[in-house]
Parts: structure tokens; C-alpha cells; sequence
């Protein structure tokens, strides 16, 4: 990884959907090209239906994000869950995130985005989050054995409400695994959650400065923070559908108060746009309200 690639703010999304093809490009290692004559230099690699990146293939992709300055992450499959008590299920998630891991090697990668698992109604709060931090202690010992430590797992807060990840939750992992966890904060999530419990969301800057205290108060870093950004529309259940920024003011979250602390506390993230089918010209939307905000309080 090229050694300056977090002192700057990054913005990219989170796969290249159809926006790519359409641009008349069709191989993966052509993505770093196409998002920095976009103005892009983050892409998330999406492995959330299983890995199917093999190190034959992934060099092309690794050298390519290194020419056009591009940070690359992936994100995990999916059907991850370190929570439950099946020994098998454990083993299996074990299994996809060292995959994962090995995969991010190969692309030059030090990341890897997640989520941990699913709550259950015969386990409470406390056995789930139990579970979670055996699974992991055993993943980071296999990880050190398999010389993929040096890669980081990033938790990410999760949407549905039955998922493991609210904040706290994700901090509490952190926590425990300081030097090999971080957080991946998913803000169009956390909205999603407030919603579902009646409250406002992510709509104002107070809502926002709530997240970093606590952050802050954990002594969590989060200089570099790993940032997942989105218009997020929510039922009973939590997060429901992903939606464009043109849906902001009718769902939420809202940016711009974000923005504002980012530029404040002089942070220097990577924000990761999940928007619906146009997560690259969204996340370009979004560079520029954030460094045209920066430009105005400078």
C-alpha cells in the first residue's frame, strides 16, 4: 500500500455497479482507471456474496490501484455470523473471513469491512456479544498464523435492528481487539436504527456530534475513519432500502453536518458511498459539498 494513501480524505463507492460498464469499461482492474479520471481514489471491493478473487487474477487490480492512487478495501460476504452458537457456522464464518483477508493481501489491501452476526432469541445481549469475541480471538490467531494480522478488520454498524452492531456494540469489540479492530462507522445505518425508534436521525449536527463523543470517549481513533455513507429509508426493522442522494431530505441521513465536523476536527477519512445503482456519481456529490464546506470555514 502506498505509504500517504490515508493522509487525505477519500471518497469512492462501494463496488462499481452500473455506472462502469456503462462507461464503456468491463474489466476489474480497470476500475482504479475509470474512478480517477472521475475524480475518485477509494473503491471498496464488494465480496458480499462470497469470495471469488483469486491471487492469479487480483495483480492487475493491485497495480492498477497503486498507478491511479486508488485505497482499496473489501467487504465481506454477508452471511457472516461469529454470533451464533452453531460450532459449524462458526467455522464456516471463521473460513470467509480469512478468505477476505487473504484476498485483501493480494489486491494491496490492509482492510477488510464487516458485519459480525445476527442476534438471537435464545441468547441475550451478553452471551451474543460473548460469542462474538471468542470467535474473533480464535479468527485473529488463525490470522497470525496464516501472516494476514497486519490486515485490519473493520466493524461495521449494522442497519436492521436484529443484526449485532449498534454503536456500542462495535465499540465494545474495538475495544477488546485494539490493535487488529476498527470501526467501519455506517452513518446511513445508524439513521436508519434512530428512525426505528422514533427519534429524528442523523438530520443535525448535534445528532452527528453525539457519535464522535462517544467515539472520543472510548478513545477510539478516529482520524482515519472508515465511513460508509448513504440515504438510507427504514422500517420497523431498521434499515429497509438504500435510495440516492436526490431522496436525502425525504429520508435522511442528512450530509452536510458531517461534513462539517470531518472539516472541524480535521479528520482524514475514506467515505464510502453505498448509494442505490449510483454509488460513484453520488460519492462524487459528496466530495464536493465536503471540500466546497471546508473551502467556506477555512
Amino acid at each position: 500500500m502506498i505509504k500517504n494513501m490515508k493522509q487525505k480524505i477519500r471518497f469512492g463507492p462501494a463496488g462499481a455497479g452500473l455506472e462502469f460498464y456503462q462507461a464503456d469499461y468491463k474489466k476489474q482492474f480497470e476500475i482504479p482507471k475509470w474512478l480517477n479520471s472521475l475524480g475518485l481514489n477509494a473503491y471498496e471491493y464488494q465480496a458480499t456474496r462470497g469470495v471469488k478473487i483469486n491471487k492469479s487474477t487480483t495483480q492487475a487490480l493491485k497495480n492498477s490501484a497503486k498507478r491511479f492512487d486508488i485505497q482499496l478495501s473489501i467487504h465481506a460476504p454477508y452471511f457472516i455470523n461469529l454470533a451464533s452458537n452453531d460450532l459449524q457456522k462458526k467455522k464456516n464464518s471463521i473460513y470467509y473471513i480469512l478468505n477476505s483477508m487473504q484476498a485483501a493481501k493480494w489486491i494491496g489491501s490492509d482492510k477488510v469491512v464487516l458485519h459480525l452476526g445476527w442476534h438471537n432469541k435464545e441468547l441475550g445481549e451478553d452471551q451474543v456479544l460473548r460469542n462474538i469475541i471468542s470467535a474473533l480471538s480464535e479468527l485473529l490467531q488463525k490470522a497470525k498464523k496464516q501472516n494476514l494480522d497486519k490486515i485490519k478488520l473493520a466493524t461495521e454498524t449494522a442497519g436492521k435492528i436484529k443484526q449485532f452492531g449498534n454503536l456500542k456494540e462495535i465499540i465494545a469489540v474495538c475495544k477488546e481487539f485494539p490493535k487488529n479492530i476498527i470501526p467501519a462507522i455506517d452513518f446511513g445505518h445508524l439513521h436508519a436504527r434512530m428512525k426505528t425508534k422514533g427519534l429524528k436521525g442523523l438530520v443535525n449536527k448535534k445528532a452527528y456530534q453525539k457519535i464522535f463523543k462517544e467515539l472520543d470517549l472510548n478513545k477510539i481513533d478516529i482520524k482515519n475513519l472508515h465511513i460508509h455513507f448513504s440515504i438510507v429509508e427504514h422500517n420497523k426493522g431498521g434499515e429497509f432500502k438504500h435510495h440516492t442522494l436526490k431522496q436525502e431530505n425525504k429520508f435522511g441521513p442528512k450530509f452536510k453536518p458531517l461534513a462539517e465536523i470531518i472539516v472541524e476536527k480535521n479528520l482524514k477519512p475514506t467515505i464510502i458511498c453505498e448509494s442505490r445503482d449510483k454509488m460513484a456519481s453520488d460519492a462524487l456529490i459528496l466530495k464536493s459539498l465536503l471540500f466546497k464546506i471546508k473551502k467556506c470555514m477555512l
